[in-house]
C-alpha cells in the first residue's frame, strides 16, 4: 500500500471524478476539442484537484483515439500521461506536455525556455502541445509578463493551463487572457465517502463509515489530505481505521469527552476541575480541546435543528436531543458567544498550560450559567435601548439650551486667529457666565470682558 492519494486519482472525467461543476463546464467542450479554449485557469484550495484536472484535460487533448468526448485510456499518449503525470506528485516529461511547478522554478529563465519549446509546432502524428503552469501565482512579475504575449495569441496547436490557489496574485491582464476560468471546489462528503470506501475495500482495510466521516470532516473535505491521513493511520494501526484512532491522530477528544464536559459543567467547580484533569490525563492539548469543542457544539446545533442527520450516529442524535433540546434559542445564542470567546483566547497568542486550564474551566462555568447569562444579555439589550433614548433626550436639551443663549453672552472660538491677537490666552465661555481669560505663558496685561471682545471684533473687521 503506497501513496494512496496518487493511486486512486481519477484518470478521466467519468463517474469517479469528484466535482460535478468541473465536469459540467468541461465535458461539453471536450466532446469537440475545437471548442476548447486555448488558455484556461484552474483555481481552488490546495489539494482539491486543480492540477489533476489540468492533466486530465491534457489527456483529452492528446488522446489518439478520442471518441465522443471519451478518452481511450489505451493509446501510448493516454498511458504515458497516466503513468508520468496523473500518478505522479510532480509531473515528469511527457511528449507534447510541459509541466512546470512555479513554486520551484519561478524565474523568467524557466518560463522563457518553456514558452520557446511550447510554441514550436508538434512533429510526426502529434497535433497539439500542452503547457501546465502549477502554482502560477508564484511566478515573478517578469515571468508573468513574458507569458502575456503567448497567451494573447497562442498558436493553434498550444493549450496553456494555469493552476493556482491564489489567482488574485496573478497579473490582472494575465488572468483576463484566460477565456475559461474553472473553480475546483472541495469534494462533497458523499463523493469522498464513496471513493474512500472503494479504496479501503481494495486495500483490505478494516474501517467503518462512521470513522471515514470523522476523517473527512477533520481533513476538511480535502481529497489529498483524506488519502494521506487515511494511509498514515492505517499503517500505524495494523490496517485498522477507527474513530478512536482518528481522534488520537488528530489530537482531538472523543464525542463522549465533550458530552461529559457539558454534564460536569453543571455540577459545580469541583466537578469542572476534575474534568479538566481528566482531559490532561488523556494528553489532549488545550487548543485541540477547544477546537474540538467548537466542532461538537456545531454538530449539536445541526442535530437540534435536523440538519444533515445522515452524518451522525443514532446514539449521538439521541443523546444530543436529550440535553441540547432543553436550551432555548437565547441560551444557544449565548453558548455560541461563549465558544467564540474561548476560540479567540486560544488563537490570540501563544499561551501556557495555566492559560489553557483557565479557559477550559471558565468556559465550563459559563456553560453552567447559560440561563442566567442569556437572561442578562436580554436585559442588557433593554437597558441599552433605555440609555440610548435617555442620552438622545439629554443631547436634545443641551442643544436647545446652547441655541438660545442670552444675547449679551458671546462665545469665543478657539482658533489660530485668536492666538494671533491674544498670544497663548485661551477664552473659555460657558452659558450664563462671563468670559474668563486664562494666562498660560505670556506676561500681557489682563483684559476685562468688554476690552477682550472689542479687540477680537476689531481684528475680525
Amino acid at each position: 500500500m503506497l501513496e494512496l492519494a496518487r493511486k486512486y486519482r481519477p484518470l478521466d472525467f467519468d463517474e469517479k471524478y469528484m466535482g460535478d461543476d468541473v465536469k459540467r463546464q468541461l465535458i461539453p467542450r471536450l466532446i469537440n476539442i475545437e471548442t476548447l479554449p486555448h488558455v484556461m485557469l484552474f483555481q481552488g484550495e490546495r489539494g482539491c484537484g486543480k492540477t489533476t484536472a489540468a492533466r486530465i484535460v491534457a489527456k483529452y487533448i492528446l488522446c489518439q483515439n478520442l471518441q465522443d468526448g471519451k478518452v481511450c485510456n489505451t493509446c501510448e499518449m493516454c498511458e504515458n500521461i497516466d503513468k508520468y503525470l496523473i500518478k505522479k506528485s510532480e509531473g515528469d516529461t511527457v511528449e507534447c506536455v510541459t509541466e512546470i511547478n512555479i513554486a520551484k522554478e519561478r524565474g523568467i529563465e524557466s518560463i522563457t525556455k518553456a514558452i520557446e519549446e511550447a510554441v514550436e509546432p508538434p512533429y510526426g502524428y502529434y497535433t497539439a502541445k500542452v503547457l501546465i503552469l502549477d502554482e502560477s501565482h508564484m511566478a515573478t512579475r517578469e515571468a508573468q509578463n513574458a507569458l502575456l504575449k503567448v497567451t494573447e495569441e497562442p498558436p493553434k496547436h498550444l493549450y496553456i493551463m494555469f493552476c493556482t490557489t491564489d489567482p488574485e496574485k496573478m497579473l490582472p491582464t494575465l488572468r483576463d487572457r484566460c477565456t475559461m476560468k474553472i473553480k475546483v471546489k472541495k469534494a462533497k462528503e458523499s463523493e469522498l465517502l464513496e471513493t474512500l470506501l472503494y479504496g479501503c475495500e481494495h486495500e483490505k482495510m478494516m474501517v467503518s463509515k462512521e470513522a471515514l466521516k470523522a476523517l473527512i470532516k477533520l481533513s476538511d473535505r480535502n481529497p489529498r489530505q483524506c488519502w494521506n491521513n487515511l494511509e498514515t493511520i492505517a499503517l500505524s494501526n495494523d490496517n485498522k481505521v477507527t474513530v478512536d484512532y482518528i481522534n488520537k491522530y488528530f489530537g482531538v477528544a472523543s464525542t463522549e469527552i465533550y458530552m461529559q464536559y457539558f454534564e460536569e459543567a453543571n455540577k459545580g467547580i469541583g466537578a469542572i476541575l476534575r474534568m479538566n484533569q481528566k482531559i490532561k490525563e488523556q494528553d489532549i492539548e488545550g487548543p485541540d480541546f477547544i477546537r474540538g469543542l467548537t466542532t461538537f457544539v456545531i454538530d449539536c446545533l445541526n442535530v437540534r435543528y435536523g440538519i444533515g442527520l445522515d452524518n451522525y450516529s443514532k446514539e449521538f442524535i439521541t443523546h444530543v436531543n436529550k440535553f441540547f433540546g432543553e436550551y432555548t434559542s437565547e441560551e444557544l445564542d449565548c453558548l455560541l458567544q461563549i465558544i467564540e470567546y474561548a476560540n479567540s483566547f486560544i488563537n490570540s497568542s501563544s499561551q501556557n498550560q495555566a492559560s489553557y486550564d483557565l479557559v477550559i474551566n471558565t468556559t465550563a462555568m459559563r456553560i453552567s450559567k447559560l440561563k442566567l447569562l442569556s437572561k442578562g444579555l436580554g436585559d442588557e439589550k433593554v437597558l441599552g435601548e433605555k440609555e440610548t433614548r435617555k442620552g438622545a433626550s439629554l443631547s436634545l436639551e443641551q442643544f436647545q439650551m446652547d441655541t438660545y443663549i442670552k444675547k449679551d453672552e458671546r462665545e469665543v472660538l478657539d482658533n489660530p486667529l485668536l492666538y494671533s491677537v491674544l498670544g497663548k490666552t485661551i477664552a473659555e465661555v460657558t452659558p450664563g457666565t462671563a468670559i474668563k481669560l486664562i494666562e498660560e505663558e505670556d506676561d500681557s496685561e489682563s483684559l476685562d470682558e468688554e476690552a477682550t471682545i472689542n479687540k477680537i471684533m476689531s481684528h475680525l473687521g
